[in-house]
């Protein structure tokens, strides 16, 4: 068995080789976002809810955001927000997420940050927050 997180239709494989039931502890809103898979699934492809299907388009590219950046971007109002949904998060999350100078677009914990600040402030700023520095 494998378990894939599923956010915005996509997959993204962070348990291979992990039965649902031995996933490390998300909250419960996040654990509904995974399913068991008997193969595993490449990160990026398609969930309709039934089947996985690789994309029809390329993945985009891979960037780099760092925290600091990820941080100016939100008000204050925000800042206190996500912390708020961080302090509820699991320890381990927690930690990762203050270890990390940037975080990686195409890393599974990627999708796990975005579903965070989607569930925080909506999928729209989770969009922004996160998005591509300008170059």
């Amino acid at each position: 068995m494998h378990s894939v997180l599923i956010v915005h239709a996509r997959a993204h494989q962070i348990w291979r080789d992990t039965a649902k039931a031995d996933v490390p502890p998300l909250s419960p809103e996040l654990m509904a976002d995974v399913i068991e898979t008997a193969g595993p699934v490449e990160d990026g492809w398609s969930w309709d809810g039934e089947i996985f299907s690789p994309p029809a388009s390329p993945p985009p590219p891979t960037y780099r955001l760092y925290r600091s950046v990820f941080i100016a971007r939100q008000s204050n109002a925000e800042s206190g927000t996500l912390e708020t949904a961080l302090q509820q998060a699991e320890p381990k999350l927690r930690q990762m997420f203050y270890a990390s100078e940037y975080f990686v677009s195409d890393d599974p914990l990627f999708a796990v940050l975005h579903w965070t600040v989607a569930e925080a402030l909506g999928e729209t700023r989770a969009d922004e927050l996160l998005a591509q520095e300008e170059q």
